[in-house]
């Protein structure tokens, strides 16, 4: 709740939306993204690294450290 908070000064303003029950919201590749659950929810990902994304992903790892 406090990372939520602190994006209100950023200059690029996150998009803010709700999904209701029976509604999807994709992620693309790369977006950062936070998550608020407002009730039980489930939630489905896929994180995977291929041939073609592996230099993307080690680079993105990296930048973590």
């Amino acid at each position: 709740m406090n990372l939520y908070e602190s994006t209100k000064t950023w200059k690029k303003k996150p998009v803010v939306c709700v999904c209701k029950a029976g509604e999807v919201i994709f992620m693309p590749n790369g977006w950062w993204h936070l998550v608020i659950n407002l009730e039980d929810s489930i939630a489905i990902t896929q994180n995977f690294v291929s041939r073609r994304n592996l230099l993307n992903v080690l680079d993105f790892l990296y930048c973590l450290q």
